[in-house]
């Protein structure tokens, strides 16, 4: 694909971005395409460069937001070529819901900036009172991209009928979702089991918005076992979609978490 057809359809998809989510601010961002997610992020934040080689973050995930130090300088998205390629390849476009997925961390983390009044991300990045608002975020960024993917899907003429995606999703894609967020869970650190449980939750509820009549809490208790803290935390979630919803509501989200789960 030219850079120039690439540059239009990026364009699109911020186009498809604002139509699909009408109240979603407009914030510039850069996209670049790498081959190492971690060098890129170095490059664009060499203050960080021994924090990256200490934590040394999955390289091979599909992207990355790269928030700068200062709030009102660029956001940048890094997309991973391989995986570009790979999805483009096999048909399933899920570097589109990347995109969407970390525009959404991107509005997420400059719209607390802005009700804060931080002049630094790095609080945010860093400090332990955000703490929820990442949890948040991740659950926030995972629904919205996955529910972007579908709806761009569908405008190309990629998405199946109802019963088609219906049964899909029930006998394919749930069950290898919760099997991804099982082994995630079960051999991760305790971050890992917050992060891995909002991803899988924010899929879930989606799942609920265009299919209701289906995927409520008796399946979701069905897929993880009964376990019905995730449903407890996935009912909150849902109470608080929005930013200006969940902000200033933090303390109740660990206090869910808390009560159902051992937060660590």
């Amino acid at each position: 694909m030219g850079n120039n057809n690439l540059q239009e359809l990026i364009d699109t998809i911020f186009g498809l971005y604002f139509v699909t989510f009408p109240m979603a601010d407009r914030l510039p961002v850069s996209i670049t395409f790498t081959d190492d997610l971690n060098k890129s992020h170095a490059e664009l934040r060499p203050d960080l460069i021994e924090h990256l080689k200490r934590d040394n973050p999955q390289s091979d995930f599909n992207g990355r937001m790269v928030i700068p130090e200062r709030v009102g300088d660029q956001i940048h998205i890094l997309l991973n070529n391989a995986k570009v390629t790979e999805y483009t390849q096999d048909g399933s476009m899920t570097w589109v819901g990347t995109i969407a997925h970390e525009y959404t961390h991107a509005l997420d983390f400059d719209g607390i900036a802005q009700q804060d009044r931080l002049d630094s991300y790095s609080i945010i990045e860093q400090g332990s009172k955000y703490s929820m608002f990442h949890q948040w975020t991740e659950y926030h960024a995972r629904k919205r991209g996955y529910s972007f993917l579908r709806k761009f899907m569908e405008l190309i003429g990629r998405m199946p009928e109802k019963d088609v995606q219906i049964s899909h999703i029930i006998n394919t894609e749930a069950p290898y979702q919760t099997r991804l967020f099982e082994n995630w869970y079960q051999n991760g650190t305790p971050n890992d089991r917050l992060y891995c449980t909002m991803q899988y939750l924010g899929r879930y509820s989606v799942w609920m918005d265009l299919f209701p009549d289906v995927f409520q809490k008796g399946f979701l208790l069905e897929l993880t076992h009964k376990t019905f803290w995730m449903w407890d935390i996935l009912k909150y979630l849902r109470e608080h979609e929005e930013l200006n919803q969940i902000y200033g509501h933090f303390d109740e989200l660990k206090e869910v978490l808390s009560e159902n789960w051992k937060y660590e």
